[in-house]
């Protein structure tokens, strides 16, 4: 269930950094793909989380509320904002 939007965001992030010739790039947003991977790994988990409580690692849970974290910060992008790829 998960492997697949997991994927989906590794394939997002390999997009981000394929044609990166430097160790820092800043971007002027954050990729589109990456945040719509984002989301529905987001979205499946909380629904997994709502059907079993324990079902995932320590781990797992540290992914998930950094995820959620990150799509919250999104959600202010503006001019003043600063996507990096390392």
């Amino acid at each position: 269930m998960l492997r697949r939007a997991l994927n989906r965001i590794a394939r997002a992030w390999s997009d981000v950094t394929r044609d990166q010739n430097v160790d820092y790039v800043a971007h002027a947003e954050p990729p589109e793909a990456l945040l719509s991977a984002l989301a529905q790994v987001v979205s499946q988990m909380t629904e997994a989380m709502g059907e079993q409580p324990d079902l995932f690692t320590p781990e797992t849970l540290r992914f998930y509320f950094d995820a959620v974290h990150f799509t919250r910060i999104t959600e202010r992008f503006s001019s003043h904002s600063v996507f990096e790829s390392r």
